[in-house]
């Protein structure tokens, strides 16, 4: 069975996808989103989708989450990104203590943001940890309510800890080829206190009892990051189409969409992404159905998500290679979408979690060995 999200977050990310689509450049130049467009996805409830329905959450499915994200991609891919970065963070309100999580949460349109691999260092204190670290990459922080990164305790396991906004200094690092709107700057504490109960690892036992809490958290995360590739891939063929039926290639009496190579490899390229769509969505119905008969979603059947979106993620690099290929001179150009998806899809595939190397503890899971990846 899968929950219902009704036909709210169709429309609202058609609305959001209305309001980006021509907006690409103005985030590039400002490397980071609009705060008008942050603001329209809270008022959206967007970042609402995986919260615990004790916290003001939708519950919705996995499914409509991937729908959602990847229509906003489509559109810009800077803005999925952000939007898969504050909606996907905030699905670990679970993992939180109760008490904790509905503090922070008690405005359920927030977004929060942050850094999972431990670059920082917690010290036990006062019913709760002193931290201090530095996290590259955190995407949509300067739109973000809450901060998290993960930190080495006491010299001993990881753990992801919450802090508020206003502990954090932001560094402009974000100078970089693809995903430039999203502002992904280093932020850095130093020495604050975090208490215990806005802090957890992905073994911690979530409280909620919804189905997305069944599905191991970084199979959530990596279902989200395929659904962004899955819309540039999508944005950058339609933007190929048009491109394609009117240009005229120096030297040719036709047009690119008159050559039987470009209908041919766009044919197959359109088949390659709905078929990576089709079976990324039918292995997260099937995590699904699983979460929803109150069974956990374990070992082969978190590896089937794992590989549906690793899979679905360099089938979107493929396509997007062709349509800016195939696109000639007229794609090397700032004010062309296929260059910046080119860049965008080529920064959203060096993801630890979609990277070529995710490949491999799916497949050891497959053949019955430990998937040896602390990231799996």
């Amino acid at each position: 069975m899968m929950a219902a999200m009704g036909t709210q977050g169709p429309e609202a990310a058609s609305r959001i996808a209305d309001l980006v689509r021509p907006r690409g450049a103005e985030f590039e130049h400002a490397r980071t989103l609009a705060p008008d467009v942050a603001q329209a996805m809270r008022d959206a409830g967007l970042f609402r989708m995986p919260l615990p329905k004790e916290l003001g959450g939708t519950d919705a499915d996995l499914m409509a989450i991937a729908s959602v994200i990847e229509t906003v991609s489509a559109a810009d891919a800077s803005t999925g990104w952000c939007l898969m970065i504050g909606a996907g963070t905030n699905a670990f309100a679970g993992y939180l203590e109760r008490d904790a999580a509905e503090e922070m949460w008690a405005d359920p349109d927030i977004a929060t943001a942050g850094v999972v691999m431990p670059r920082g260092t917690a010290t036990s204190a006062d019913n709760g940890y002193r931290v201090s670290g530095r996290w590259p990459f955190a995407s949509f922080c300067e739109h973000a309510a809450w901060l998290c990164g993960g930190c080495i305790v006491d010299g001993g396991p990881p753990r992801l800890v919450f802090f508020p906004a206003s502990d954090i200094t932001i560094h402009d690092t974000w100078h970089v080829a693809g995903l430039r709107g999203t502002g992904s700057h280093d932020i850095e504490v130093r020495d604050i206190l975090v208490p215990a109960g806005r802090s957890a690892w992905f073994e911690t036992e979530p409280w909620p009892d919804g189905p997305l809490y069944r599905i191991p958290f970084l199979g959530v995360l990596s279902s989200t990051l395929a659904s962004v590739a899955l819309g540039i891939a999508r944005g950058a063929l339609d933007e190929f189409v048009r491109l394609a039926r009117d240009k005229v290639p120096t030297g040719s009496g036709r047009t690119v969409a008159q050559r039987e190579t470009v209908q041919s490899r766009l044919a197959q390229s359109e088949a390659a992404v709905e078929a990576a769509r089709v079976y990324l969505h039918d292995r997260l119905a099937s995590a699904w159905d699983i979460a929803s008969r109150g069974d956990k979603v374990g070992g082969a059947d978190h590896a089937q998500v794992r590989l549906a979106s690793t899979h679905a993620t360099h089938v979107a690099v493929k396509a997007v290679d062709f349509a800016y290929e195939a696109g000639g001179t007229s794609a090397l150009y700032a004010s062309s979408p296929l260059q910046r998806a080119f860049r965008d899809i080529h920064a959203a595939s060096q993801h630890i979690m979609v990277a070529v190397p995710s490949f491999e503890p799916v497949g050891r899971t497959l053949l019955g060995l430990d998937p040896a990846s602390p990231m799996f």
